[in-house]
């Protein structure tokens, strides 16, 4: 359980002279910024963060270990430069939460001297630049530190029982849960690999039924000359956001898409399972809906989609507005699509605290309006508790990290990886890596008023006064700008 952050070196370094050189630059660096260092939450007794083979207790030769949360390390020797992959730990847990600050600022260094190939991934990102997964599989990752060791001492090392232990596959058992549907892949595969029906040949059973129900037109069938890979492909499910993998899931395969959906299919790494959770009350009979976009789109734009991934022209009752009322909802779906852009181009150690709140309030407001309840409207409210957080306003971040996790638990569950990452943050908001990192922070921050709801609690929350306050601008320069017609 749990979830990683850390960043790859991708493509892999190659062991020429130029990349031992710049890799010795980077370890001294390293060792120049960390050397020193001290963490009462790390691993070691006297808290000394960074442990060097030169060290008299250092055990280990091959490494320089950090030594907070499962202990990221890089190879200490420069000429083996070519099997530095990947530099990551788990956050999640209280022992691990403390690597996160570690990682981002090594991956800052490395970005520095490797430029383009580092690449920063975190497992709970769903949005903006940053990768979920790394680039390598863990495999890749274990067996290259075990070739790396017996290169350097002619042994591996037995990793039984330590931090940094080999993950494996697990064995999970549903959990206590609120999803509508769970459900186990009968196949997963990456969804573009042309070897998918190769690959699962053991799965034919459960294939040659899909075959049997797509042919009763339970299922859309993509036009392939290979009947089971096209039956595959029109229906396999990521698992997981931004993943490089597929499930097929026979129950999950037969909801239709709707634009303005009611369910939401997350897959819930924590258990094993793809999860259907409802987003709003759906009445006996009415039909269960999930959406096969991969992001907001206006009307024109949905069409063309689905029709070139898989293959209908979609009459949901948002297609199927009126116009006046469809151009109405395509301006507000331009309008969030505008601010999510800006809110993920946006600084929180540098940017307005008052514009950046404003900016999700009106974003919500207009999820509302569009009546969207999906995973758009956590993801709006971590990132106010990210503003927050930065400006080093405990108060309302807290606030914002809780409503962020009842709205994520809506749509995931209280066992989903996520949930219990926000749920974490709403009791500890300042182990956040952007605690007070704003480098223009207001003086002053208002406590809340007594009532905790009603107008007056809401326009404290994301500062409403102080948002007033701010010197009008036309909309041709104001960035904020996000209410003109030609957006």
């Amino acid at each position: 359980m749990g979830f990683d952050c850390g960043f790859d070196i991708y493509p892999r370094l190659e062991a020429t002279a130029v990349n031992k050189e710049t890799y010795r630059r980077f370890l001294d660096e390293i060792i120049r910024t960390y050397g020193d260092v001290y963490d009462k939450e790390g691993r070691r007794a006297d808290g000394k963060v960074l442990d060097m083979p030169t060290d008299s207790d250092h055990c280990d030769k091959v490494y320089v270990w950090f030594m907070v949360g499962e202990c990221p390390h890089m190879p200490s020797n420069p000429d083996r430069c070519d099997y530095f992959l990947r530099f990551s730990s788990k956050i999640s847990g209280r022992l691990t939460t403390p690597a996160e600050p570690y990682i981002r600022s090594v991956h800052k260094i490395a970005r520095k001297y490797f430029g383009s190939r580092v690449h920063f991934w975190h497992e709970m990102n769903e949005t903006g630049d940053e990768r979920q997964w790394g680039y390598y599989d863990w495999r890749e990752v274990h067996d290259a530190s075990k070739k790396l060791r017996v290169l350097e001492t002619g042994r591996e090392l037995d990793l039984t029982n330590r931090a940094w232990e080999e993950r494996g596959e697990t064995k999970s058992t549903p959990l206590d849960t609120t999803a509508t549907g769970l459900e186990q892949p009968c196949a997963a595969n990456p969804p573009q690999a042309s070897n998918l029906v190769q690959d699962y040949g053991s799965s034919g059973s459960a294939l040659d039924q899909l075959r049997i129900d797509v042919e009763g037109n339970v299922y859309a069938i993509r036009s392939d000359p290979r009947p089971f890979l096209g039956i595959a492909r029109t229906n396999v499910l990521p698992l997981g956001s931004e993943a490089r993998e597929g499930g097929l899931f026979l129950g999950a395969s037969r909801i239709n898409h709707s634009c303005r959906h009611n369910a939401q299919n997350t897959w819930n790494a924590n258990i094993g399972r793809l999860t259907i959770h409802a987003l709003s009350d759906i009445e006996e009979g009415q039909e269960i809906t999930i959406s096969y976009l991969s992001r907001r789109m206006e009307h024109a734009e949905r069409q063309r989609f689905l029709k070139e991934k898989f293959y209908f022209d979609c009459r949901c009752d948002l297609c199927m507005l009126p116009l006046a009322q469809r151009e109405e909802s395509d301006l507000r779906l331009r309008k969030i699509q505008s601010i999510d852009d800006a809110l993920g181009d946006l600084d929180e150690t540098t940017s307005d605290y008052d514009a950046g709140l404003h900016l999700v309030r009106t974003m919500l407001r207009l999820l509302e309006e569009e009546g969207v309840w999906d995973a758009g409207v956590p993801r709006a409210y971590y990132d106010a508790f990210q503003i927050a957080i930065a400006n080093g306003d405990e108060a309302r971040a807290k606030i914002f990290a809780e409503r962020s996790y009842a709205a994520r638990v809506i749509i995931e569950g209280k066992d989903s990886p996520e949930s219990a990452r926000l749920k974490l943050l709403a009791d500890r908001p300042a182990q956040h890596w952007l605690y007070e990192t704003c480098l223009d922070s207001p003086q002053g921050i208002s406590p809340p008023p007594q009532e905790t709801d009603g107008m007056e609690f809401d326009d404290w929350i994301w500062r409403e006064n102080e948002w007033s306050k701010q010197p009008a601008t036309s909309s041709v320069n104001d960035p904020w700008d996000v209410f003109g017609e030609d957006l």
